[in-house]
């Protein structure tokens, strides 16, 4: 399909379904015909905006149908540079994505709001998530203004939606970067708060992080669950943040310790200065972003920042525990060097 053009045997189906007669062969057509938006289905939407390979995608995945009826829906419409370096083939699992980018109903952003569920027509449920910067669908924020249509909406949206497949266990061990962190976690004893309802922010040691602590001192760590408990615990934050949530002087509560301060530079997340390598992990119970390097706790600061987490009242509940201050423990914090953590 031509970019920013609808094809042409749908625009001369859309001219007859309206009465218009473009004959067989129409030697040109202006897929605009002066039609609002408020007239127009979800396909006309589309057309002439930046969302030209999610338009080609629903097409191919046989889903026209929804895109030119009367049905009441939302199309998430992710725009052309969320699918740069992604495989873009038509299979049964893109299939089922892009059947998940299109809600059951016709919305409006402006009548979203946090811990909102919407259906999808592939019957599962997306989240809302409502922060000081972003308007996001799980990892997917509004990039756009709304396109309301005569029976359906569209949202032009930042990225592909990765839906939720499990918990955030789960989403760890279906990953082999974090094979010694789900060790780590079973040792811990940690496995059932990541298996249990919730919303957790996990900024998750990869194998490479745990790789760059000296060996002795990694040993020492992975057979021990208190120091591998407190360790663990820094690098999970209350409430459920995805990269689109994250703006400058961002702060999250983790489970122990004082705070992570998060921050966006060159389209990368930082947390505690240190970058995700791989951000929006979508789990049923939380968020997943790895990191290549162990999390150090920030030093004291005298000054007073708002936090800038998600909005949910539960998200600001404080954690009493503090770290143990023990040799091992410090000892592995101190274990990086300044240059890995450098921004």
């Amino acid at each position: 399909m031509p970019s920013g053009r609808l094809p042409r045997e749908v625009f001369v189906q859309l001219g007859r379904d309206r009465g218009v007669d473009l004959g067989p062969e129409p030697l040109a057509y202006n897929c605009e015909l002066l039609t609002p938006d408020s007239a127009k289905v979800l396909l006309e939407l589309a057309e002439g905006s930046a969302v030209a390979t999610a338009t080609k995608l629903f097409v191919e995945a046989g889903l026209t149908s929804h895109l030119t009826g009367s049905e009441p829906l939302t199309m998430l419409s992710p725009l052309d540079a969320a699918f740069i370096g992604s495989d873009t083939a038509m299979t049964p699992d893109m299939r089922k994505l892009m059947t998940n980018h299109l809600l059951r109903t016709q919305l409006s952003s402006k009548s979203l709001y946090h811990g909102q569920e919407l259906e999808t027509l592939g019957g599962i449920k997306l989240r809302v998530f409502v922060y000081r910067n972003n308007l996001c669908i799980e990892n997917a924020c509004i990039a756009a203004h709304d396109k309301m249509g005569r029976y359906a909406t569209m949202f032009t949206v930042d990225k592909v939606l990765t839906p939720p497949m499990g918990t955030v266990m789960d989403v760890l061990k279906a990953d082999n970067r974090f094979s010694v962190l789900v060790g780590a976690v079973q040792t811990a004893g940690l496995t059932e708060l990541l298996n249990q309802q919730g919303a957790l922010t996990f900024f998750a040691p990869t194998n490479e992080a745990f790789a760059a602590l000296p060996p002795p001192d990694r040993s020492r760590l992975l057979r021990d669950p208190q120091q591998l408990s407190s360790l663990l615990r820094l690098h999970l934050g209350e409430g459920l943040l995805v990269s689109g949530g994250v703006s400058s002087h961002t702060r999250v509560k983790p489970l122990q310790g004082e705070r992570l301060e998060l921050g966006v530079r060159n389209y990368t997340v930082y947390v505690n200065r240190v970058p995700v390598a791989a951000a929006d992990l979508m789990a049923t119970n939380g968020v997943v972003h790895a990191v290549n390097t162990i999390i150090k706790p920030m030093p004291p600061k005298v000054d007073r920042v708002q936090s800038d987490g998600p909005a949910d009242p539960a998200s600001s509940r404080a954690d009493s525990r503090s770290f143990r201050n023990d040799d091992l423990f410090r000892k592995v914090l101190s274990s990086h060097s300044s240059r890995a953590m450098k921004q």
